[in-house]
């Protein structure tokens, strides 16, 4: 969690623009409204499933916690 809320612009590939303290992890309770067993994972709205392009990428089916 601090590790993440360090990031920014120009670290670990990021482009955006941002600033230390802009980024988080969701916790254990986000993270599971955002997994949907219909879709495997969601995407941020949790309507339908992730596909390229949504907020994420290089996102992994398995394996985060």
């Amino acid at each position: 969690m601090r590790n993440a809320a360090k990031l920014a612009h120009r670290q670990c590939g990021l482009r955006d623009g941002s600033k230390a303290g802009m980024w988080r992890l969701p916790t254990q309770n986000e993270w599971k409204v955002m997994i949907d067993d219909k879709y495997n994972i969601s995407n941020a709205a949790s309507t339908g499933p992730w596909k390229e392009g949504d907020p994420f990428s290089d996102v992994r089916l398995r394996y985060y916690w």
